[in-house]
């Protein structure tokens, strides 16, 4: 168990009482002062033990690297973005039928800062992107164009340019061990922070 409850519960505890000299219990948990005490202490508790993450986690990385892979992978791709919908089918149209020169209609009519580099967005992990974004470069191959996206309040042109499907490199590898400590973290937060809320004897919904 990376938290010890015991010692967890009596330095949240503690740090709770410090705050209710100030705050009332019932604003302490509706302005969610709570759950950042219970994280400061918990990070605290992380400092002065740091876990061995490879010892911990590595067994359980294979597994998460594979349930991940799809967001982790990376693409380039180019992008147009526009308010108008006939506006975006036209450029559209001459783009694919007229082989008009993606980045000069990226300078010339894209409404974000992607017209700078010509539209020319990336290399980006697929679960940064939009979903409607990432929903659209899934259909297509390297150089393909897709049809107009909504994606509110832009119409957007995409052309994917390439795809790098994810590899367990050692900067990935640290990546994915510190999200399952995050994640062994949030529970944690969450255990003691409900802990807490019973002995304030104020319920969990706020």
């Amino acid at each position: 168990m990376l938290f010890d409850p015991e010692r967890s519960h009596a330095a949240i505890s503690a740090a709770v009482a410090q705050q209710l000299d100030q705050t009332p219990a019932r604003l302490l948990h509706e302005h969610g002062i709570l759950p950042r005490l219970v994280r400061e202490q918990l990070l605290q508790q992380l400092q002065l033990q740091p876990p061995d993450l490879e010892e911990r986690y590595g067994d359980q990385l294979e597994p998460f690297f594979l349930e991940r892979r799809a967001a982790l992978e990376q693409v380039v791709f180019s992008l147009i973005r526009l308010q108008q919908l006939h506006a975006a089918e036209e450029l559209y149209l001459r783009l694919s039928d007229d082989g008009a020169d993606f980045g000069g209609l990226a300078r010339s009519f894209s409404q974000g800062q992607e017209r700078l580099s010509g539209g020319l967005v990336g290399p980006m992990p697929v679960g940064q992107l939009h979903p409607q974004i990432a929903a659209a470069l899934a259909r297509l191959q390297p150089g393909e164009l897709h049809p107009p996206v909504q994606a509110d309040p832009f119409q957007l042109l995409l052309r994917l340019e390439h795809r790098e499907p994810a590899s367990l490199s050692d900067s990935l590898r640290q990546q994915l061990l510190n999200e399952l400590l995050e994640q062994e973290l949030g529970s944690a937060v969450e255990a003691q922070v409900q802990t807490q809320l019973e002995r304030l004897d104020l319920p969990a919904d706020g």
